[in-house]
């Protein structure tokens, strides 16, 4: 008797704790809100005009912060707000879900998972002329360079999990002293104290091989890396080294739409 008890409890138990699991989801929301004048900058406006696509754009707005700030007093911690998806994404467990969808404005709630492994690559080198990476060789760069095509005037957002050393990197020594990087944010909780010193895992200099593969230039070797010698930075970590996880994909469209 006492062991059936117990069997009783432990699966008593087993299912509170189950409902009590928070996992990360997003919360879609049933209308926008119209009401902002200007919701994207005016270089975004003239982007558009110059590949003439539609200026004024529905997925530009967002949802009402009114709703979003009734889900945050509700006790919901909300994560990233997207105003392409009108969503927010919060952890929620079982009960939580039960309570967001009784939200006369919540449309819809949907999972965000899960977990794979990371790769990572190295960059080939080729010395012939002017020292181009193997990738730059390739592609017959060396016509982009004779026109001076080399990314003047264009921005570029990196999105990765670490940008570790970047700021101290002979190859991207340039891009700092240019003043070139002109933001950095954090997406990833926790976010790190020191964005481009702080280690987490060997897998943190991936953004920096990314950068280094668009705008690298050893001026040592005369070896450039990528054709992206002049462009903006902006570098966002949206994810963790050491996983490749789905459930950051809020992250990565906050990043985006920074």
């Amino acid at each position: 008797m006492n062991s059936l008890k117990g069997i009783i409890l432990f699966f008593l138990l087993f299912s509170i704790s189950v409902s009590q699991a928070q996992e990360k989801y997003w919360v879609f929301f049933k209308e926008r809100d119209f009401s902002k004048s200007q919701p994207v900058s005016l270089k975004t406006y003239q982007n558009r005009r110059n590949v003439n696509l539609e200026i004024f754009q529905k997925s530009d707005f967002g949802p009402n912060q009114k709703q979003v700030q009734e889900l945050s007093d509700a006790g919901f911690r909300i994560q990233n707000v997207s105003r392409w998806f009108n969503a927010v994404s919060v952890y929620l467990t079982d009960n939580d879900k039960i309570k967001v969808q009784s939200f006369p404005f919540v449309k819809e709630i949907r999972k965000i998972n899960n977990y794979q492994n990371l790769a990572s690559n190295r960059i080939p080198r080729n010395e012939d002329g002017l020292y181009l990476s193997y990738p730059l060789h390739q592609i017959n760069a060396g016509a982009f360079i004779e026109k001076g095509w080399l990314g003047e005037g264009v921005d570029i957002g990196v999105i990765d999990g670490g940008f570790l050393g970047a700021n101290e990197d002979k190859n991207l020594h340039h891009l700092f002293e240019n003043k070139q990087v002109k933001g950095t944010k954090d997406f990833f909780s926790p976010p790190k104290i020191d964005f481009y010193g702080e280690k987490k895992s060997e897998g943190e200099i991936h953004g920096t091989m990314v950068t280094t593969a668009i705008a690298g230039f050893n001026p040592l070797k005369k070896q450039l890396f990528g054709l992206g010698l002049k462009s903006n930075f902006y570098f966002a970590r949206t994810e963790s080294s050491q996983k490749e996880a789905r459930i950051e994909e809020d992250n990565w469209i906050a990043a985006i739409e920074w």
